[in-house]
């Protein structure tokens, strides 16, 4: 059987414990893991409120005389297009640049 002293036991956990907490970029990864589970776990949270929140409700009405339907109430839809390629916007000589001094500045009052 192997004896070990006590005083090379207390050295190796001394050593052991300054490799794991002696080490600076170990414990700033750790923080921002545990920084990213408190963000995750409260945006979860936040879906689950919003999950539970009523939907909105329209009358929608019909016209019977111009055989419509209409909605009272104004909305708004949003449109993804993507990628937009148009030629136009890739045009810098048309476009004006303006400035706050007197000199440069447009007459738009």
């Amino acid at each position: 059987m192997i004896k070990i002293k006590p005083q090379y036991i207390l050295l190796y956990s001394v050593g052991i414990v300054l490799l794991v907490f002696g080490n600076r970029q170990f414990w700033e990864k750790f923080q921002e893991e545990e920084k990213k589970k408190l963000l995750e776990e409260k945006m979860v949270q936040e879906a689950k409120i919003e999950s539970f929140k009523p939907f909105e409700t329209q009358n929608l009405l019909f016209d019977e005389k111009n055989k419509v339907w209409k909605n009272n109430h104004i909305s708004f839809h949003t449109i993804h297009v993507g990628k937009v390629n148009f030629p136009a916007l890739k045009l810098e000589g048309s476009v004006k640049k303006e400035t706050n001094d007197d000199e440069n500045a447009s007459d738009s009052l």
